[in-house]
């Protein structure tokens, strides 16, 4: 069993999830209008100054079109990088393998001298915070080295292995 807490790394899988709507989280609000939490709006006064005041202005598909300076997202209201970071801990049970070997009386008949039965399994289990519901934070298609300790970019998901094995003694 491996087990590391802490660190937090950049997912694109989580970003894709959120732009696609296939996030669990994206169904906030059952998907109607919503404003955005801790926002501002900004307003130019007579002298020329600016100040913010709250937002009151709900997110919708009318005040979403990109590159308009007087939406959320023209106004770059959405800060990919920290909103993919995921929290790296996890807790793996990496392997686990049975064998038996069957009794010397079983044999006495036969032309063997010793038969041995086993089954394994790899990368059974795999708990990450609820933050993380996207990858292994293991996983990394930017290979091995230290690029790969930032984060994943659309990574493959860790696969599970069962086996069996029979190992025969003449």
């Amino acid at each position: 069993m491996d087990i590391r807490q802490g660190g937090v790394m950049y997912s694109r899988t989580k970003d894709i999830n959120y732009f696609t709507g296939n996030a669990i989280q994206t169904a906030y609000n059952d998907r109607n209008t919503m404003i955005v939490p801790n926002s501002v709006n900004e307003i130019i006064n007579a002298d020329g100054t600016i100040s913010y005041v709250e937002n009151t202005t709900p997110i919708s598909s009318a005040n979403m079109q990109a590159g308009n300076p007087g939406t959320f997202w023209g106004n770059g209201g959405f800060d990919m990088g920290s909103y993919s970071l995921i929290d790296k801990s996890y807790i793996k049970l990496r392997s686990i393998a049975l064998s038996w070997e069957l009794p010397n009386k079983w044999l006495a008949n036969t032309p063997f001298q010793a038969v041995r039965l086993s089954a394994f399994g790899n990368n059974l289990f795999l708990w990450t915070p609820s933050d993380n519901t996207f990858v292994d934070p293991e996983m990394s298609s930017f290979g091995n080295d230290l690029e790969g300790q930032y984060g994943e970019y659309t990574a493959n998901p860790s696969s599970r292995r069962f086996g069996f094995n029979v190992m025969v003694k003449f």
